[in-house]
């Protein structure tokens, strides 16, 4: 993860900079660096539903060393992953900016993550053969839901972690449900950056179908 203050003026995160990971009186936060020191950090609102876990008004907190003062970035996008779902998202490059104008960019590259809930029934993957740069704004109001319209495939797979229960067994689909809702993150930043990769997926597409139009 790059934090980009202005030309050849950059700042670098990789995933040994992770300080705290956690979701904490419903704020997810992700923290790259020391307090005395460079440091980013990422906040989102979390609201744990039945079968949506949802995440809104993030923002996006960086600092230099002690003496300067705080940048912030908010993203405007509010997003909502079905907790019966794996996400899978590889090889995606992607440049976050104010505006044409600006020159402050967050720039991520993401090789491989994943984000499985216990107990899911489907799995979502959006796979890219290379890391092509897409770049897109940090606000916007869109409400993301329901991935695969957008791109990706979603196809039926069983979690293998939890055991098969008489009583969940449907005879005729031959796959079992379960009404757990405890998220696991097991890539260590997997759910904020999948966050900010289904804001670029759903602009550049809705871009391109707006120029083909």
């Amino acid at each position: 993860m790059e934090y980009v203050h202005g030309q050849g003026d950059i700042d670098y995160f990789y995933h040994y900079n992770l300080g705290i990971l956690k979701i904490e009186n419903s704020i997810l936060t992700v923290k790259f660096g020391e307090d005395n020191k460079q440091w980013l950090e990422i906040k989102c609102k979390s609201v744990d539903q039945e079968d949506v876990i949802e995440f809104s008004d993030c923002i996006i907190s960086t600092k230099r060393n002690e003496n300067d003062q705080v940048i912030e970035e908010s993203i405007g996008y509010k997003f909502k992953f079905n907790n019966k779902t794996k996400y899978e998202f590889r090889k995606h490059y992607i440049w976050l900016k104010q505006d044409d104008n600006s020159k402050k960019k967050l720039k991520i590259r993401v090789y491989e993550l994943v984000i499985t809930f216990q107990g899911y029934t489907k799995k979502y993957c959006f796979n890219k053969d290379e890391l092509d740069p897409i770049s897109d704004y940090f606000t916007s109001t869109t409400v993301v839901e329901n991935f695969e319209r957008y791109g990706g495939t979603l196809s039926d797979e069983i979690d293998p972690s939890v055991p098969i229960k008489p009583d969940q067994i449907n005879d005729k689909k031959g796959f079992w449900t379960t009404k757990n809702i405890i998220a696991t993150v097991v890539s260590s930043v997997a759910v904020i950056i999948s966050v900010l990769i289904v804001a670029i997926i759903i602009r550049y597409r809705i871009s391109r179908h707006s120029i083909e139009a």
